[in-house]
């Protein structure tokens, strides 16, 4: 149990700094 939200807290927690770090790109490039 506590081993699956780990992983999924690790995933979210990924996807949310790849997100956040593409979105900030974008706002770079747009300015």
């Amino acid at each position: 149990m506590w081993d699956l939200l780990m992983i999924e807290l690790a995933v979210i927690g990924y996807l949310w700094c790849y997100l956040t770090n593409r979105a900030e790109g974008l706002v770079g490039k747009e300015e």
